[in-house]
């Protein structure tokens, strides 16, 4: 019965240790994986989609700049659908775009960013205190090496 206990405890060590030699420890396995990286490329893409997507709405130009956007779930894009479309488009008429700036662009992992920018809807008079700009923020996302449009709140 002692001899049977010891076996026991003997496979099991061993087990053990096969197990962990073989597969190596997570943090290897982890360093192994690669690091996700963004070059300038990407940010350049994702600043030139949306400056063309605010261009085409101070341009007027609804249905082009609608074209650009996409639902993104779950890694499958997505055309807007027509609910969507209007609703964007009565957005898009209310809020028309006669400058902008970028106020905030953040990585937020290998495949999405978030991009705000501070839109001017209408002129002011120097010294006034009436607020004439929104903000506006896009999750840009790339999905099969391709960077994707898409509108943060919808």
């Amino acid at each position: 019965m002692k001899n049977l206990f010891t076996l026991i405890v003997a496979v099991a060590a061993i087990t053990a240790c096969l197990g962990s030699c073989s597969g190596g420890s997570s943090e290897q396995k982890e360093a192994a994986e690669p690091i996700p990286t963004f070059v300038k490329a990407d940010t350049m893409e994702v600043l030139g989609l949306v400056e063309q997507y605010l261009n085409h709405v101070k341009n007027n130009e609804y249905d082009a700049a609608l074209a650009m956007l996409h639902v993104i779930e779950n890694d499958s894009v997505k055309p807007l659908d027509e609910k969507m479309k209007e609703s964007i488009r009565m957005q898009q008429r209310v809020f028309p775009v006669l400058d902008y700036q970028v106020e905030e662009m953040e990585f937020v992992h290998e495949h999405s960013v978030r991009v705000t920018y501070a839109i001017e809807f209408f002129k002011k008079e120097p010294g006034s205190n009436v607020k004439n700009t929104t903000r506006l923020s896009f999750a840009p996302q790339r999905i099969n090496a391709t960077w994707y449009l898409e509108l943060l709140d919808r």
